[in-house]
């Protein structure tokens, strides 16, 4: 993370101070979000690994890769709004 951006996070926090003008503070909360949805979508990414581990260990290698193909591109399709659950299902095949 630069510099920058650390600092508009701080901004958004420290936004009760008055040398900051509230164009600046309303950036910085707007990047607030933007952090705080990555993280989650890396949280959601490693549940996902959990899952394959999981399915890995209990299954064959050929069911266990088509479930891989499956769990990766649902994972990819569900963090978009804008992606059906046709698309999502459609992933199954790549």
């Amino acid at each position: 993370m630069s510099r920058k951006e650390t600092h508009m996070i701080f901004l958004s926090i420290g936004s009760s101070r008055r040398d900051v003008s509230r164009r600046h503070i309303r950036q910085g909360r707007r990047l607030l979000i933007d952090t705080i949805a990555l993280a989650n979508c890396c949280y959601s990414w490693a549940k996902t690994n959990i899952i394959l581990e999981i399915s890995l260990s209990r299954q064959s290698a050929a069911l266990a890769n088509r479930k891989e193909s499956h769990m990766i591109s649902h994972s990819i399709g569900s963090l978009r709004g804008d992606v059906s659950r046709r698309h999502i299902r459609q992933g199954r095949r790549f």
